[in-house]
């Protein structure tokens, strides 16, 4: 029978719809079935079949009341929000950062550790905020960032696929009282130490909380606000560089309206197409 040979077997699960709830069925049909859809090589073969996975919903931030998620799916493949609700211990404290590549970031300012979590699997990992940053409820960390560490073709997945064995954590710190001094510092989990903690001024500004970063080659770029409204602190975690670049001195900003401004990324053409 043409489904007794795997390779057409592949072929034919390939084929399958990309929503999540497509191979989890295929794997209950036989052990043959999950050993094929479960396989790594599959999977990026069906990652890259399919293109990006539909969004399965958004985490929103309640003033007071914490975070939620809202799922965006139809049933079955309907996530409950209470699945991707991170348990809290007895007395915890968790601010809400962001989510990326998978991977959602909570901030501990009373216990001074980041928290990473997967909501896919559940599993979490907790990180101390560098001594060198000092008391973040005195300093204030502004902003925080976590991202997948793993390329699509390193050890063998993509991003979402790494869990917490791969993950890059940058930590930004603002003075209270003085602003034009920042600071950060980066975590890689693979190591499991904090890298040096590098800094530079600003003209008074700091960054916008409203507007997360942007990724951009190996840099995290955020928007500055305040006196100098459209710079933008970039760093590099590849050679642990932070800069401020300023925005052109004939840029108009209308209204003096900060939410008109955005950072984005743009594709490098050359004579052969993009770069």
């Amino acid at each position: 029978m043409p489904l007794d040979n795997d390779d057409l077997l592949r072929e034919i699960l390939l084929l399958l719809p990309p929503e999540p709830s497509s191979l989890l069925r295929a794997s209950v049909v036989c052990k043959r079935w999950r050993r094929l859809v479960s396989d790594r090589g599959f999977l990026r073969r069906f990652r890259a079949h399919h293109g990006k996975p539909p969004v399965l919903g958004f985490f929103c931030v309640n003033a007071g009341t914490g975070y939620y998620f809202s799922p965006t799916l139809d049933p079955p493949d309907r996530i409950p929000a209470a699945r991707f609700s991170l348990p809290q211990r007895h007395r915890e404290s968790l601010d809400f950062v962001e989510c990326r590549h998978g991977l959602v970031l909570f901030l501990d300012k009373k216990l001074s550790e980041a928290v990473v979590w997967n909501p896919i699997s559940g599993r979490q990992r907790r990180v101390a905020i560098p001594p060198e940053f000092g008391n973040p409820e005195k300093w204030g960390i502004i902003y925080a960032v976590v991202l997948c560490a793993a390329g699509d073709d390193d050890h063998g997945h993509g991003h979402g696929d790494c869990d917490l064995d791969y993950f890059k954590l940058v930590v930004v710190r603002m003075g209270v009282k003085d602003y034009r001094h920042v600071s950060a510092c980066l975590y890689e989990s693979k190591s499991g130490v904090w890298g040096n903690v590098v800094s530079t001024t600003t003209t008074g500004a700091f960054i916008f909380p409203a507007k997360p970063s942007v990724l951009v080659g190996n840099a995290l770029c955020w928007l500055l606000n305040r006196k100098t409204e459209g710079d933008i602190l970039e760093f590099d975690f590849e050679v642990q560089k932070l800069v401020v670049t300023e925005r052109p001195l004939d840029c108009e900003i209308a209204n003096r309206g900060l939410p008109f401004l955005r950072i984005m990324r743009t594709a490098v053409m050359g004579a052969e197409g993009q770069l």
